[in-house]
């Protein structure tokens, strides 16, 4: 069974010493022939692998809490989490560590969120909607929904993270999309104001007619 990225979104916004990468969002779902129990396996173990290294990167760091929720319904089933964490003292200090220790990079840079008590927030949602035929239930479809808002370097290692070692098949549109991206990425450092024209262009806009 293969995971794959169904869907990927996020938000981008810097000014001056803040902001940076604020949202991502992640879609994954079963690809090629699904076994429905051998996919709810799957998603599930991803689920709670993702739960727990959130709470690695993040303990002893915050205050917060981690909230599980179940609801159910003849059509679905979805189990969430909803985390909450703000940055303690001693992890405005240890952050930048702990990031470099566990993704492996010398470098990381807040954009200001280390320097204060920073609220963090993500969610993972794993649902299952079943289709209803003549009052019997059908197929399943499954789906498992990952947001983080937990700050440009937090967002950073997880997108790196999750693109390399994920195990999800991500499509070519969807690759090229986080290849942008990085691109953006590239051009934020700790003092970094935008330059107009902004210095990297749309692949996908037409090119200007020549004069």
């Amino acid at each position: 069974m293969t995971l794959s990225l169904a869907g990927f979104d996020y938000f981008f916004h810097a000014q001056e010493t803040v902001g940076g990468l604020v949202r991502t969002e992640w879609s994954i779902a079963p690809s090629g022939e699904m076994d429905e129990d051998q996919a709810k396996q799957e998603m599930w173990a991803l689920a709670h692998a993702h739960a727990d290294l959130l709470d690695r990167t993040f303990q002893g760091l915050v205050e917060g809490h981690r909230s599980p929720a179940l609801a159910a319904a003849p059509q679905s089933t979805m189990f969430t989490w909803t985390i909450h964490y703000k940055l303690t003292e001693i992890g405005q200090r240890q952050i930048r560590s702990r990031l470099a220790d566990m993704f492996g990079l010398d470098r990381i840079d807040g954009r200001g969120e280390f320097e204060r008590a920073q609220a963090f927030e993500a969610g993972i949602t794993l649902h299952v909607m079943r289709a209803i035929v003549a009052g019997h239930r059908d197929d399943a479809r499954l789906s498992l929904k990952v947001e983080h808002k937990l700050g440009h370097a937090v967002n950073v290692c997880l997108l790196r993270h999750l693109r390399e070692t994920g195990g999800l098949e991500i499509d070519a549109a969807t690759a090229a999309q986080m290849d942008r991206l990085e691109t953006l990425l590239a051009v934020v450092d700790d003092r970094w104001t935008p330059e107009f024209p902004v210095p990297f262009a749309n692949p996908d806009a037409p090119a200007a007619p020549e004069s």
